[in-house]
Protein backbone atom coordinates (compact mmCIF):
# COMPACT_ATOMS: atom_id res chain seq x y z
CA UNK A 1 0.00 0.00 0.00
CA UNK A 2 0.96 3.29 -0.80
CA UNK A 3 0.13 6.55 0.48
CA UNK A 4 -2.04 7.47 -2.37
CA UNK A 5 -3.75 4.10 -1.51
CA UNK A 6 -4.69 5.44 1.92
CA UNK A 7 -5.85 8.39 0.61
CA UNK A 8 -8.14 6.99 -1.65
CA UNK A 9 -9.64 3.94 0.29
CA UNK A 10 -10.08 6.82 3.17
CA UNK A 11 -11.66 9.51 0.65
CA UNK A 12 -14.15 6.61 -0.53
CA UNK A 13 -14.59 5.46 2.94
CA UNK A 14 -15.95 9.77 3.56
CA UNK A 15 -17.75 10.25 0.83
CA UNK A 16 -19.99 6.74 1.30
CA UNK A 17 -20.33 8.01 5.00
CA UNK A 18 -21.52 10.90 4.28
CA UNK A 19 -23.88 9.41 1.05
CA UNK A 20 -25.75 6.85 3.85
CA UNK A 21 -26.34 9.24 6.30
CA UNK A 22 -28.41 11.58 4.00
CA UNK A 23 -31.80 11.27 6.11
CA UNK A 24 -31.08 10.66 9.42
CA UNK A 25 -32.47 12.59 12.24
CA UNK A 26 -30.97 11.82 15.67
CA UNK A 27 -34.12 10.03 16.90
CA UNK A 28 -33.56 7.22 13.61
CA UNK A 29 -29.95 7.14 14.66
CA UNK A 30 -30.90 6.40 17.75
CA UNK A 31 -33.01 3.56 17.19
CA UNK A 32 -32.05 0.06 17.86
CA UNK A 33 -33.06 -2.15 14.59
CA UNK A 34 -35.35 -5.03 14.57
CA UNK A 35 -33.66 -8.32 15.62
CA UNK A 36 -30.91 -6.24 17.38
CA UNK A 37 -27.85 -4.86 16.50
CA UNK A 38 -26.12 -1.35 17.00
CA UNK A 39 -27.78 2.24 16.69
CA UNK A 40 -26.32 3.81 14.08
CA UNK A 41 -25.51 6.61 16.52
CA UNK A 42 -22.98 4.02 17.81
CA UNK A 43 -21.87 2.68 14.77
CA UNK A 44 -20.89 6.58 13.65
CA UNK A 45 -19.29 6.88 17.45
CA UNK A 46 -17.54 3.59 16.64
CA UNK A 47 -15.50 5.28 13.02
CA UNK A 48 -15.01 8.44 14.52
CA UNK A 49 -13.07 6.43 17.88
CA UNK A 50 -11.40 4.36 15.60
CA UNK A 51 -10.64 7.22 12.97
CA UNK A 52 -9.27 9.10 16.59
CA UNK A 53 -7.10 6.00 17.83
CA UNK A 54 -5.63 5.73 14.02
CA UNK A 55 -4.48 9.47 14.01
CA UNK A 56 -2.84 8.31 18.15
CA UNK A 57 -1.42 5.63 16.82
CA UNK A 58 1.64 7.66 14.95
CA UNK A 59 3.46 10.01 16.21
CA UNK A 60 1.62 12.67 14.32
CA UNK A 61 0.13 15.69 16.17
CA UNK A 62 -3.43 16.64 15.53
CA UNK A 63 -4.49 20.49 15.12
CA UNK A 64 -7.68 19.95 16.38
CA UNK A 65 -9.10 18.44 19.83
CA UNK A 66 -11.40 15.35 19.37
CA UNK A 67 -14.23 15.22 21.73
CA UNK A 68 -14.22 11.63 24.72
CA UNK A 69 -15.05 9.06 22.38
CA UNK A 70 -14.33 6.00 24.89
CA UNK A 71 -18.06 5.17 24.75
CA UNK A 72 -17.60 4.00 21.09
CA UNK A 73 -14.87 1.86 21.66
CA UNK A 74 -14.90 -1.93 20.28
CA UNK A 75 -16.19 -4.01 23.31
CA UNK A 76 -18.26 -0.95 24.74
CA UNK A 77 -22.28 -1.34 24.61
CA UNK A 78 -24.48 1.29 23.35
CA UNK A 79 -25.72 3.52 26.37
CA UNK A 80 -27.94 6.46 25.34
CA UNK A 81 -27.40 8.19 28.73
CA UNK A 82 -23.24 8.94 27.53
CA UNK A 83 -23.93 8.72 23.92
CA UNK A 84 -22.87 12.13 21.86
CA UNK A 85 -25.62 14.05 20.09
CA UNK A 86 -25.64 12.87 16.47
CA UNK A 87 -25.33 16.37 14.81
CA UNK A 88 -22.44 16.69 16.93
CA UNK A 89 -20.94 13.06 15.81
CA UNK A 90 -21.60 14.29 12.26
CA UNK A 91 -19.72 17.56 12.50
CA UNK A 92 -16.80 15.37 13.19
CA UNK A 93 -16.70 12.92 10.20
CA UNK A 94 -14.85 15.70 8.00
CA UNK A 95 -12.41 17.29 10.75
CA UNK A 96 -11.58 13.85 11.47
CA UNK A 97 -10.98 12.90 7.99
CA UNK A 98 -9.40 16.01 7.20
CA UNK A 99 -6.66 15.03 10.21
CA UNK A 100 -6.24 11.70 8.62
CA UNK A 101 -5.58 12.99 5.34
CA UNK A 102 -2.85 15.45 7.02
CA UNK A 103 -1.31 12.25 9.09
CA UNK A 104 -1.10 10.40 5.97
CA UNK A 105 0.26 13.47 4.06
CA UNK A 106 3.09 13.90 6.77
CA UNK A 107 4.02 10.33 6.35
CA UNK A 108 7.04 8.97 4.03
CA UNK A 109 6.72 6.34 1.78
CA UNK A 110 9.05 4.18 3.93
CA UNK A 111 7.32 4.51 7.22
CA UNK A 112 4.77 2.49 5.46
CA UNK A 113 7.17 -0.54 5.52
CA UNK A 114 8.12 -0.25 9.10
CA UNK A 115 8.45 -3.93 10.84
CA UNK A 116 5.62 -3.67 14.29
CA UNK A 117 5.92 -5.26 17.46
CA UNK A 118 2.17 -5.70 17.41
CA UNK A 119 0.81 -8.48 15.07
CA UNK A 120 -2.33 -9.12 13.74
CA UNK A 121 -4.25 -12.12 14.09
CA UNK A 122 -1.03 -13.54 15.03
CA UNK A 123 0.65 -12.47 11.97
CA UNK A 124 3.95 -9.71 11.95
CA UNK A 125 2.97 -6.87 10.29
CA UNK A 126 4.54 -3.44 9.05
CA UNK A 127 2.95 -0.27 10.15
CA UNK A 128 0.98 -0.19 6.58
CA UNK A 129 -0.27 -3.99 6.98
CA UNK A 130 -1.41 -2.85 10.57
CA UNK A 131 -2.43 0.94 9.51
CA UNK A 132 -5.20 -1.13 6.82
CA UNK A 133 -7.00 -2.36 9.11
CA UNK A 134 -8.64 1.07 9.57
CA UNK A 135 -10.10 1.83 6.27
CA UNK A 136 -11.48 -1.67 6.21
CA UNK A 137 -13.02 -1.57 9.17
CA UNK A 138 -14.65 1.41 8.60
CA UNK A 139 -15.88 0.22 5.22
CA UNK A 140 -17.58 -2.55 7.42
CA UNK A 141 -19.66 -0.49 9.50
CA UNK A 142 -20.78 1.71 6.82
CA UNK A 143 -22.06 -0.97 4.83
CA UNK A 144 -24.30 -1.66 8.48
CA UNK A 145 -24.91 2.03 7.93
CA UNK A 146 -26.41 1.10 4.32
CA UNK A 147 -28.26 -1.61 5.66
CA UNK A 148 -29.82 -0.03 8.40
CA UNK A 149 -31.47 2.89 5.76
CA UNK A 150 -33.45 -0.20 4.61
CA UNK A 151 -34.24 -1.68 7.43
CA UNK A 152 -35.58 1.81 9.00
CA UNK A 153 -37.13 2.67 5.26
CA UNK A 154 -35.09 5.06 4.10
CA UNK A 155 -34.63 5.12 0.46
CA UNK A 156 -31.85 2.99 -1.44
CA UNK A 157 -28.99 5.06 -2.65
CA UNK A 158 -27.85 3.07 -5.61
Amino acid sequence: MTKKDFEIAFAINQDQLKLYLRDFTAELASRYPDGGGNPVNWILGHILAERVEAIESTNFKADVGFPDLSMYVTGSKPDPNVAKPFEELVKLIDSTHDQLMKLIDSMEENELTVPQERTMLGRSCDFGQLFLAYPIHEMYHIGQISMLRRNFGLPGLW
